[in-house]
């Protein structure tokens, strides 16, 4: 029995693998799916390979799209291009990162989809089930220093090829505010908020570095017990950084001190930094107030409207948060 499975099944796929910090190499398969439905029965004989049923498969023909709570079939008649699937054994079958990522722009509006992206771009993993509960309780399953699945070149690489394929448009969007780096689910989130146009209730920051490297300018002595920093949100022209920092409001006296010998350190490198905290994130009326302290850093006039602005800002949260 062989099954293609794609879009949040794929996704839960690469959300377990990654989680359970065992190194596997899937091979490219030149494979494409049947036009015949898979067999319900032995699905759930092999329990779908610990993944959530229904399935989501795919399917080459609309003979074979027969529903049921074991499968969820999705029918791609095109040709797909090399490479789109990846053999993970047994007769398991399963879209590349960057596959799952297309196929997802159906699924997701862009916000979402963008910090999908960001994820599979950064270093930290969602729970495997996260598209079926809160964002937050996802958030605090979240687990960190993880390899990352795939870049943002890649991504871009692969959805160029599919250019007459539905979703094209939205998945190329997005990956104008996908970049290399996120370490954590919040600071993908921080730089969705500032970085998308108005009309989606971002602020149209340039996007920034995700934790950027900071070393000693020429001449200076070393940082203070470490070669360089890392920046959560670095935008390196304006010499700024944006530091997510959840823990700010109970930091011991030791933490405190380290970060102010971190501010002195960048300082003297001629960086500002600006820190985020969890309440300020979470509040559209502070973050407003932290945005329009980076915007005077960046030169950047903010010219948002209101209240058109700050209804899209409320959906673009009530999705992120």
């Amino acid at each position: 029995m062989e099954v293609f499975i794609t879009h949040e099944s794929a996704l839960e796929f690469w959300r377990r693998q990654r989680r359970s910090k065992v190194a596997c190499r899937y091979r490219p398969s030149l494979r494409k799916p049947s036009n015949e439905s898979p067999p319900i029965s032995g699905l759930r004989q092999k329990e779908a390979w610990g993944l959530s049923l229904p399935l989501d498969v795919m399917v080459s023909s609309l003979e074979a799209r027969r529903s049921s709570k074991a499968v969820r079939p999705h029918v791609c008649s095109k040709a797909l291009p090399d490479a789109c699937f990846l053999n993970a054994g047994g007769g398991l079958y399963v879209s590349s990162p960057e596959f799952c990522f297309f196929q997802m722009a159906h699924v997701y509006p862009l916000a979402k989809l963008i910090e999908l992206g960001l994820e599979l771009c950064g270093s930290y993993s969602l729970s495997s089930k996260a598209h079926e509960g809160a964002a937050e309780g996802a958030i605090e399953q979240a687990l960190y220093n993880l390899p990352k699945l795939t870049s943002a070149n890649k991504l871009k690489a692969f959805c160029a090829r599919l250019e007459e394929w539905p979703g094209h448009r939205k998945a190329m969007n997005a990956l104008r505010y996908i970049v290399d780096g996120s370490a954590s689910p919040m600071e993908s989130i921080l730089a969705i908020l500032l970085t998308l146009p108005y009309r989606y209730g971002g602020y149209g920051f340039p996007m920034p570095e995700l934790n950027g490297r900071i070393d000693p300018i020429k001449g200076m002595k070393p940082f203070s017990g470490r070669g360089f920093y890392r920046g959560d949100l670095v935008w390196r022209e304006a010499r700024v950084v944006a530091e997510y920092n959840s823990d700010l409001e109970h930091a011991d006296p030791r933490s405190m001190a380290q970060d102010a010998i971190r501010r002195s350190d960048l300082a003297l490198c001629g960086f500002t930094e600006v820190t985020v905290t969890k309440e300020q994130l979470k509040s559209m009326m502070l973050l407003d107030k932290v945005a329009r302290q980076i915007a005077k850093k960046l030169r950047k006039q903010l010219r948002y409207e209101n209240p058109g602005f700050f209804k899209a800002c409320r959906k673009l949260r009530s999705m992120l948060l």
